[in-house]
């Protein structure tokens, strides 16, 4: 199985920026062939929040064959931590610098 993944940073994660924590990251994995999420790795304050809507989005991409491209379609609150995980399935396909509302964010793309 080919595995790649990606890593976003918490200082560009808008809430992570308004509470003045920017401490730690966001990186998920996923099938490279499939688009199928199979594992994330969260390091940041409430990660134990993220981690659980992580592990469901992973069973689920799992069952029903769902690519992070079509989990990045769906609704994620604005100015949540949650909203980490959206941007960092954004990144296995767009530049989030090309985004409006994510004009300034950086993020690290690294492939296995």
């Amino acid at each position: 199985m080919s595995i790649e993944t990606t890593t976003l940073p918490m200082e560009y994660v808008p809430q992570a920026l308004a509470a003045h924590n920017t401490k730690g990251f966001i990186k998920l994995l996923r099938e490279k062939d499939s688009g199928k999420l199979v594992g994330a790795h969260i390091l940041a304050e409430n990660a134990g929040e993220l981690i659980s809507l992580a592990t469901i989005l992973i069973a689920h991409s799992k069952k029903k064959s769902i690519p992070t491209e079509e989990i990045a379609e769906e609704f994620f609150p604005y100015l949540t931590q949650m909203e980490g995980l959206k941007l960092a399935l954004l990144t296995f396909s767009k530049d989030l610098a090309k985004l409006s509302y994510c004009a300034t964010y950086k993020v690290i793309n690294q492939t296995k």
